[in-house]
């Protein structure tokens, strides 16, 4: 199985020289739809969970198509923090003529817990072991809400739970999570 995910956009279905259809309305000068793009939180469950989220490909979701409670293991769990994902790093290779073909894009997400307890230290440190990396979906202050319909799988998932020193220092958990796709997650409408 490849764990290149491919999300709506179909980029096999696109040739070379092909069509890429309309963009949206651009005015220079004065630039519409700028929003805020930090993460804030995220929404993660294990392979056990087999239908995570209803009403995704029809972009009608509900608060109540996710079925969210920290407190049971057969539900998904959503966090809140901090976060933020960087340029992707892409993988090419170069084919005739001296072109190149992207083959996959690595991203990352880098995400901060302030404060937990200690059933939350437990479920990351299970994390920590490496043997499972769960599924997920990420939200963002402008309400917004990026995955697929069957959540992104990580390929890489690093927790660390930093002990810092002074009176600025509390105590965190901070994710590294990093995935493969040929392009950036879906974007929808947040019901959370």
């Amino acid at each position: 199985m490849s764990l290149i995910q491919n999300f709506e956009i179909d980029c096999s279905a696109l040739v070379c020289g092909g069509a890429l259809g309309a963009a949206g309305v651009m005015v220079q000068g004065c630039p519409a739809n700028i929003e805020l793009s930090e993460i804030d939180s995220i929404v993660l469950w294990d392979s056990t969970i087999t239908a995570p989220t209803t009403n995704w490909a029809t972009d009608t979701m509900v608060a109540l198509d996710f079925d969210i409670d920290n407190t049971d293991a057969t539900k998904l769990n959503r966090f809140f923090g901090i976060g933020n994902i960087g340029d992707s790093e892409d993988t090419e290779i170069t084919v005739n003529n001296f072109q190149t073909v992207k083959t996959k894009s690595r991203f990352t997400l880098n995400f901060a817990i302030t404060g937990y307890d200690n059933a939350t230290y437990d479920y990351f440190r299970k994390i920590q072991c490496g043997t499972v990396k769960p599924y997920l979906l990420y939200t963002d202050v402008a309400g917004k809400m990026f995955g697929k319909v069957d959540g992104i799988l990580p390929v890489a998932f690093k927790v660390t739970f930093p002990k810092d020193e002074g009176e600025e220092g509390v105590k965190r958990i901070v994710l590294t999570i990093s995935w493969d796709g040929k392009t950036d997650p879906d974007m929808k409408t947040s019901p959370l």
